[in-house]
């Protein structure tokens, strides 16, 4: 604050002070306070800038407040589920620990009950006799019989012919006949060497692919006839 200068007021020959001197004093005291009018504003100005930075400071005491009691209700969240998770924990070892002793005791039956497999000895009697094995050329009493080369549906029917002619057959029926290849369905009247007979009785070369007691699969080709 800067003192305003002293003026010294002189009295006039008669009555009162100088004129000049009263607008000095004046002009000297609105100077001033001017000044001090200045030095007010700038400490009002400086007044509100500590109070704002006052109150930033109180703002970020609270927000550091907030997130720190944020930060222990969340510890407090995980520690709750990390006992939670630890108890779960405990219950699957426990049931593990359930299922490891039953496993033991299983295993330990079941190389008790080995030993004692191994220990009895078997008795001729309980050893399975075999059965009795049928001959391969033994058929059942219905035959699918696929045969070919034919080259027409009258070469096909003397074949059929010539099955009807074989012992123990009892029916011929063919049942599909494209290009020369023939299914036929045979009867007998009881299980037989099918493949003997025919191979002594038709007056064809036999050329078997496949069979088993209910199929034959064969080329067949009619022989030559004897001078």
């Amino acid at each position: 604050m800067v003192a305003p200068d002293s003026h010294v007021l002189r009295r006039a020959l008669i009555g009162g002070y100088r004129v000049a001197d009263v607008e000095v004093a004046l002009a000297s005291l609105s100077l001033a306070l001017s000044q001090l009018q200045l030095e007010l504003e700038g400490t009002r100005r400086r007044l509100a800038v500590a109070e704002s930075r006052r109150g930033d400071e109180v703002t970020l005491d609270e927000a550091i407040l907030r997130v720190r009691r944020e930060h222990e209700a969340e510890a407090r969240a995980a520690g709750e589920r990390l006992e939670a998770a630890e108890a779960e924990l405990a219950h699957y070892r426990e049931a593990a620990d359930d299922v490891q002793r039953i496993r033991e005791r299983l295993t330990r039956v079941i190389r008790e009950l080995a030993r004692e497999l191994q220990i009895t000895p078997a008795t001729p009697e309980a050893a399975p006799r075999p059965a009795p094995a049928e001959p391969l050329d033994v058929f059942d009493t219905s035959i699918e019989l696929e045969a070919w080369p034919f080259r027409d549906l009258a070469a096909l029917m003397q074949f059929e012919t010539s099955l009807h002619a074989l012992p123990g057959v009892n029916e011929v029926y063919i049942r599909g006949f494209e290009a020369g290849r023939a299914t036929i369905e045979l009867a007998l009247d009881a299980p037989s060497p099918l493949l003997q007979e025919m191979a002594l009785s038709l007056p064809y070369r036999l050329d078997v692919r496949s069979q088993d007691r209910s199929h034959i699969s064969m080329a067949v080709e009619p022989a030559a006839l004897s001078a």
